[in-house]
């Protein structure tokens, strides 16, 4: 079945539900590094949560590396929970995610507590197959 702008091929979604999979865990994990090189070189990064954007993979870094130490500092551990994902083909090797992002927290000898609720928008480029975050938004639902 050939790819349109609305549907992309099974295997490409299953291999971008991996890749958000591991990209979770990896920040989940406290693997900074490794989750910025999800990204591009060029990447921009924005949410309503953020006082401006970040704008390439280092920038996206830095600021994952001051929030992981923040919790850190608190003793917090982050679950990042995605659920309803939708992949679109966008051409030219790219792709147009959605999908919506709980983020649960749990400090210590506390139960888990969800934290935020998020709209995730992505835009993926594939290099070599793989694929790699040039663009994301983060839409905060209790800070419209």
């Amino acid at each position: 079945m050939p790819t349109t702008s609305q549907q992309v091929a099974p295997e490409t979604v299953s291999r971008v539900r991996q890749f958000y999979a591991e990209q979770m865990q990896l920040i989940d994990d406290g693997d900074v590094a490794g989750w910025a090189a999800t990204f591009t070189e060029d990447a921009v990064f924005s949410s309503n949560g953020l006082p401006a954007p970040g704008h390439g993979r280092a920038a996206i870094e830095a600021g994952a590396l001051r929030a992981a130490a923040e919790r850190r500092a608190r003793g917090a551990r982050h679950r990042h929970v995605q659920s309803a994902l939708a992949v679109r083909d966008a051409g030219a090797g790219t792709l147009r995610c959605r999908s919506y992002v709980t983020v649960v927290e749990t400090l210590p000898g506390a139960p888990p507590v969800p934290v935020a609720q998020t709209v995730l928008e992505d835009e993926l480029v594939l290099h070599g197959g793989e694929p790699r975050v040039r663009a994301r938004t983060v839409v905060r639902d209790d800070l419209r």
